[in-house]
């Protein structure tokens, strides 16, 4: 096992991981990623957990097969309760729905498990806008983000360091300035300087956007107009205010991908 037998996902994680840093690896699995940050020298050690029993005895085995026990230890827990306060310097959680990456995260916060995280690297499977709004309210500043495609469908990757403030205080994404494209109309300016929107999309992708995420992105304005074309001819009343508020929301989403769409080229 080694970087270059990861998946797509797990390398792009594994890059954003500082040479040196002691990480944990939530929901571990295989623990193909911990292994491969031993073997590469990247992480000096690992520790790889799982809530589950199954995949914690395949993560020792392989741990073992590989012949680095010595430096991964295998834990079996929820989340991060299987770290002690300033025991690691980043948290790796890849491959889960956002709004259980945000529950784990939320724990590991009122526990005090984050103090002295220096960096957290999040792979949601879908629902990274739970995790984008969990790490502003709770000052944590994404310095990194990119989109990944693997088997026909594309991955966020999130990558996030705590703010001076992040035990009290304002977010430093609050009123964070995004900058529109040329020929932007006042419309789309007025909706990407709200934070939901920014939220949503990404603020750093609408700074510097990728191919992967204009990619997620049209397949999503696609969705959006299907479910337009069967509300058409709905009667009932908050059917008919939900597509009020869907045809707002791709008219907002149509110029951001026609005016971003040159930038991605």
């Amino acid at each position: 096992m080694n970087e270059s037998t990861l998946s797509n996902r797990l390398q792009a994680v594994l890059k954003l991981v500082p040479t040196g840093f002691v990480f944990v690896d939530i929901g571990t699995d295989h623990a193909y990623l911990p292994i491969a940050a031993i073997l590469s020298g990247i992480a000096s050690r690992v520790i790889a957990g799982d809530v589950r029993n199954g995949p914690w005895q395949v993560a020792k085995q392989h741990i073992e097969q590989a012949g680095v026990e010595h430096l991964i230890e295998v834990r079996l827990g929820d989340g991060l309760d299987v770290v002690q306060a300033g025991e690691v310097d980043a948290v790796t959680i890849c491959g889960m729905g956002g709004p259980l990456i945000r529950d784990i995260l939320q724990q590991g916060y009122n526990s005090g498990k984050l103090q002295g995280v220096k960096r957290l690297i999040l792979q949601p499977n879908i629902g990274e806008l739970t995790v984008r709004r969990w790490l502003r309210e709770n000052a944590f500043v994404i310095i990194h983000e990119e989109w990944v495609e693997e088997d026909g469908y594309v991955y966020p990757i999130l990558c996030a360091e705590p703010t001076e403030n992040q035990f009290g205080g304002e977010s430093a994404l609050d009123n964070q300035l995004i900058i529109c494209p040329d020929g932007c109309t006042q419309e789309l300016r007025d909706a990407i300087a709200d934070v939901e929107w920014q939220d949503r999309l990404g603020w750093l992708n609408l700074l510097r956007p990728s191919r992967g995420w204009w990619v997620k992105w049209s397949r999503e304005w696609n969705k959006g107009e299907a479910i337009i074309r069967s509300l058409h001819n709905a009667q009932s009343d908050e059917s008919k205010e939900r597509l009020i508020r869907l045809e707002f929301e791709q008219l907002i989403l149509g110029e951001v991908l026609l005016r971003w769409k040159t930038l991605t080229e």
